[in-house]
């Protein structure tokens, strides 16, 4: 997949890092580059004895989500970029499946698949944009008591099967297929932790 350049922003999880590696090379020789936010584990290390074929930006600090996938578009060059979670790993076909479905659909910018949790139930990724009555109740002790709210349905798209191609306002960041023409008009990466921090079981998976 000559096309494809693949990113990840890691900090501090070596083990996870190495078998997202491994799962993303299986599937594809696309170009790929690690950023890592100076990581006490030896993660900068392990990426230059196991993966020479990997591009590694090694910080000298920690620069952040946002700031450090800038860091690693100005260096990548196909014309899609598939930003990846270090704690995820690639199902046989799926990067396959996600450029087949944007290249088919030139008005798409970004496309991301279904994410499973390691005993293969579907994690939550997709989000309407939040309301004032979401901003007091999710990710707080309240949520589990009132999980059928409309306003917390609305935002986690709870009105839509999971398991089919639809538009939503935003999607978690673990796994996203951008269209690098698309990225060249906002000029940068916009981190979504601006609008939430999705909090992640390290280990899903992109399928």
């Amino acid at each position: 997949m000559p096309d494809l350049s693949v990113i990840i922003v890691s900090w501090n999880v070596r083990e996870l890092l190495r078998t997202c590696l491994q799962s993303v090379i299986a599937e594809t020789s696309a170009e790929i580059v690690v950023v890592d936010n100076a990581s006490s584990d030896g993660s900068a290390d392990m990426i230059g004895a196991e993966f020479p074929d990997v591009r590694l930006i090694a910080n000298d600090h920690n620069a952040g989500f946002g700031a450090a996938n800038n860091q690693a578009l100005r260096i990548s060059s196909r014309p899609y970029v598939l930003i990846l979670n270090p704690d995820t790993e690639i199902k046989p076909g799926a990067i396959g499946t996600l450029l087949t479905f944007i290249e088919r659909r030139p008005n798409v910018a970004c496309v991301g698949p279904r994410l499973l949790n390691p005993d293969g139930s579907t994690q939550s990724s997709r989000r309407s944009f939040p309301h004032v009555t979401t901003a007091f109740v999710e990710s707080t002790m309240l949520q589990r008591h009132v999980r059928q709210l409309p306003a917390l349905r609305r935002f986690y798209r709870g009105d839509r099967p999971d398991d089919e191609p639809q538009k939503v306002d935003w999607l978690v960041g673990a796994c996203l297929l951008l269209r690098r023409s698309a990225l060249d008009e906002v000029r940068r990466w916009l981190s979504g932790e601006r609008v939430k921090g999705p909090k992640r079981r390290p280990g899903g998976a992109c399928g």
